[in-house]
Formats: structure tokens, C-alpha cells, sequence
């Protein structure tokens, strides 16, 4: 992470691994990552990769999870779409993506954002990658608050996070967390 790599080529790397954390380079080039097949975590956020030259993880057949945020992907890879065991794919922050919530923004029902002052902050319930959660009372509702701790993370920014939960918010979904407001201040990190 973070070594300043231009190229990933799988020929220089061991067969076995089954994690690969390249994250927060330049990356623009994965020649024959394809060979590398027990791949399960792959994490290239944070890089310079095309939809071309990502479409060749499409031949690492363990990949369960995919983190690409913020590179340059004009498009998902139609051929990962296919991928049997591909249940993870971060890849906010890329044109694409940016584009289509800056489409979804301008909607005109979604719902402002809420006043962090309105909010009881409670216990942590728990971290990750980019942000810490929170019990919370909101208008007399128990709810979660998640508060991101750092501009950047592995699965994209704390602007694209929030842009997300912003436009799921309207219509929500049933299988869904069901997002009741967004709030662009305070920040942390």
C-alpha cells in the first residue's frame, strides 16, 4: 500500500497468495494478474486502473471481494458481472459512479440534510475501514450514526459514502438499512 507501484504483474508475485493490498498507488497496468488464481481479497482503491485493464481479475477465479474505488473506471467490467464468486465490489469515486450520483443528487425528493445538533450521541457500537458507529436518539428514535474518520478509505471517500446513503435514502428499499438522514458536518480525521 501506498509505494507508489505503476504495474502489477502477476508473474512476480507467489501463486498462493489469497490477499493482494495494492491500494493508494498508481497503478495503471495488472499484466498476468491473471495467474494469480487463489486471489479471494483483491484491494486496488485508490489507483489509476480503465475498465480494460481491470477486466483482467476476471480470470482469478477465488476473487470474493474486489475493492477498485476511486481509479478511473469509465464502466464496470462487463465480464466480472459473470464472475462465480465475486460477492464484494467497492467502487465509488470512479467517473462512472460519480456520475450517477450526481444524477441521483439532483432529485428533487430527496430530503435535506439532517442537523447533527438533533442527535444524541451514545455508545460506540463498532468500526471499520473509514468510520466509527454510534448508538444515537434522533427525534425521539433509537438510531445508528455512522461518522467517518477519515476523507479516504479502501472503499472510496467519506463524500461518495454520503452521497450513497443520500440517494438510497429515497425510495429505501426493504432489504435495506433504512437511512432516515445524512449530515455533511461534523467531520472527523
Amino acid at each position: 500500500k501506498d509505494n507508489k507501484l505503476t504495474r502489477l504483474d502477476g508473474n512476480l508475485l507467489p501463486q498462493c497468495l489469497e490477499w493482494l493490498i495494492a491500494a493508494g498507488n498508481e497503478i495503471r497496468e495488472l499484466p498476468n494478474i491473471g495467474r494469480l488464481k487463489h486471489i479471494r481479497k483483491l484491494m486496488l482503491s485508490h489507483n489509476q486502473l480503465n475498465c480494460e485493464q481491470l477486466a483482467a481479475v476476471a480470470d482469478i477465479s477465488a476473487l470474493e471481494m474486489l475493492r477498485v474505488a476511486s481509479n478511473r473506471l469509465e464502466a464496470f467490467p462487463e465480464v466480472l458481472l459473470q464472475h462465480k464468486c465475486l460477492a464484494w465490489v467497492a467502487v465509488a469515486g470512479n467517473p462512472f459512479t460519480d456520475e450517477a450520483l450526481t444524477r441521483n443528487l439532483a432529485c428533487p425528493e430527496l430530503q435535506g440534510d439532517a442537523d447533527f445538533k438533533e442527535l444524541s450521541l451514545g455508545e460506540r457500537l463498532g468500526s471499520g475501514a473509514g468510520a466509527t458507529v454510534y448508538r444515537a436518539t434522533w427525534h425521539e428514535d433509537e438510531v445508528a450514526v455512522k461518522i467517518w474518520d477519515a476523507d479516504t478509505f479502501s472503499d472510496g471517500t467519506a463524500r461518495t459514502e454520503w452521497a450513497a446513503n443520500r440517494v438510497v435514502a429515497v425510495p429505501g428499499h426493504p432489504a435495506l438499512v433504512a437511512v432516515k438522514g445524512t449530515f455533511e458536518q461534523p467531520k472527523r480525521g
